[in-house]
């Protein structure tokens, strides 16, 4: 008698566990994408449960394959009925990527439909920063180089660097930082931002994948390729009276560099020398306070090594690894 209870107790329990499941009322849809650009989308879901229903996750999943599971790629942070997003990073450009919602309950996981979407394409010899800002290359001689200075405010891991408007706190800093020329955004669209040096030597690093910063040894590849130092400047300026006060001697810019006059930002955070002179960062250091870099000016057709305070700021040039 014993026996036929126990069986008839595990009967009901199975019955009740897998009735419970069956039970469930579950309404998951897959929002369309939205805000795609080249690394980057946003995509969620609608949620729809009862209230006996367990939630145990839900959110978005997403692949380069045709039929995304949470074996793959995913977000998650939803527990209740609700219609979510979740902004996905680190996307190639130029691919279909199929995505879709998803939760899961003590008994099962239910997807949404399907939906598919394109990130934007990156055009041949233009690459991305980690904010997406794109750079058009040259390759001169041996060498790729950017051809715009670089103007991210993020470290390649996506930590920002800071941004540091106030002179005193520009004069006091011990550690990366940023700003645009006379705190104007649009400063940084012509001329790209600058940085003092403890931000270009930070391990998180600030140029693009695949790149870095220009050393002594490439600044003198490039020179040497050029002709020297007595007429590289010309050869790596910008023609545009819009970049350089006039006359801007012997510019040609025939090596297709495109060097503008961003100026710099003295290591007390007085700015000054827009239009007259670009000066870039090497990553090289000359003693323990102050560091080597490149200068060209509007009344010289010279690229002249110069040293500049940590604590300065100037212009980056990135070159390809």
């Amino acid at each position: 008698m014993k026996s036929l209870i126990s069986k008839y107790l595990v009967l009901f329990t199975l019955v009740l566990f897998f009735g419970c499941g069956k039970d469930e009322i579950v309404n998951i849809e897959t929002t369309i994408p939205k805000g795609v650009s080249y690394t980057k989308a946003t995509i969620g879901g609608t949620l729809k449960v009862d209230n006996n229903t367990k939630i145990l996750s839900a959110g978005v999943c997403w692949s380069l394959s045709d039929m995304p599971s949470i074996t793959d790629n995913k977000i998650d942070s939803v527990r209740k009925s609700c219609t979510y997003y979740f902004e996905i990073t680190h996307l190639e450009p130029g691919k279909t990527y199929y995505n879709r919602a998803y939760v899961t309950t003590p008994y099962t996981t239910y997807y949404g439909s399907i939906r598919e979407f394109k990130t934007k394409g990156v055009a041949e010899r233009v690459v991305l920063d980690i904010e997406e800002n794109t750079y058009n290359t040259i390759v001169i001689g041996t060498q790729t180089w950017m051809v715009q200075n670089l103007k991210t405010s993020k470290y390649q891991n996506g930590d920002n660097i800071t941004y540091v408007p106030s002179n005193t706190y520009w004069a006091n800093s011990n550690y990366g930082a940023w700003c645009n020329y006379e705190n104007t955004n649009s400063n940084s669209t012509k001329y790209g931002r600058l940085y003092n040096w403890f931000a270009i030597q930070d391990p998180r690093k600030i140029a693009p994948e695949g790149w870095r910063i220009s050393t002594e040894s490439d600044w003198q590849t490039l020179i040497d390729y050029l002709g020297g130092e007595a007429i590289c400047g010309g050869k790596l300026k910008d023609q545009s009276i819009s970049y350089w006060l006039q006359p801007n001697v012997g510019a040609t810019n025939e090596s297709g560099f495109t060097a503008r006059a961003g100026g710099n930002r003295t290591s007390t955070g007085i700015y000054q020398n827009v239009a007259t002179s670009a000066m870039f960062w090497a990553l090289n250091s000359f003693d323990t306070d102050s560091s080597f870099a490149y200068t060209l000016n509007n009344s010289s057709t010279e690229i002249i090594k110069t040293v500049f305070s940590n604590k300065a700021g100037l212009s980056v040039r990135c070159i390809k690894e």
